[in-house]
């Protein structure tokens, strides 16, 4: 079955020559490598089916790159005019995954201080009827002190863990490194 012919996306020879570069460099991020590749086929020519059949991506992948790249074509050439030298710095921007914002950490900075703070006083100077901290005590007192509204024992730990603590072998209380 013959491939229906994709409009081409006009580059220069700058850009062809860089995208080149990208598409065959040794040191390059694949995915970019991959976009750069998926950029020269659309200014072949090539359709979006024969390229993600040929690339063994998605469609929807294919045609998103060609299009995210040609919504910045104007851009591309104006860069080229006036700052040729930057031209290769925005066409891997260009093929960049845009930043992600990602999960919100569940506990600021101020919560974990003050949760290996607690750690670090002695239970029986703060009129508790222990005289050592373990991680579920620890979470019980970070709770009701009202630092965090909820938090699991082992999240205590990784918080005791990353500021140089480590599990005592009896009853897993914490003691410092230092």
């Amino acid at each position: 079955m013959p491939w229906k012919t994709a409009e081409a996306i006009k580059i220069s020879e700058k850009e062809r020559e860089i995208l080149t570069k990208l598409s065959l460099g040794t040191s390059v991020k694949l995915n970019i490598k991959t976009r750069a590749t998926i950029i020269l086929k659309a200014s072949e020519g090539i359709s979006i089916n024969k390229t993600s059949n040929e690339l063994h991506l998605n469609r929807i992948t294919v045609k998103h790159w060609r299009d995210k790249y040609q919504d910045t074509s104007e851009h591309l050439q104006k860069m080229q005019k006036e700052n040729p030298r930057k031209l290769r710095a925005e066409i891997v921007k260009v093929l960049s995954d845009e930043q992600r914002s990602g999960k919100p950490p569940e506990f600021t900075l101020e919560q974990r201080a003050l949760i290996i703070a607690l750690a670090c006083q002695n239970p029986e100077d703060l009129g508790l009827p222990f005289s050592h901290w373990t991680n579920k005590l620890l979470k019980e007192e970070a709770i009701s002190r009202k630092i965090v509204n909820t938090i699991s024992t082992s999240q205590v730990n990784r918080f005791l863990k990353q500021a140089g603590f480590e599990a005592s072998q009896s009853a897993g209380m914490a003691q410092s490194k230092h």
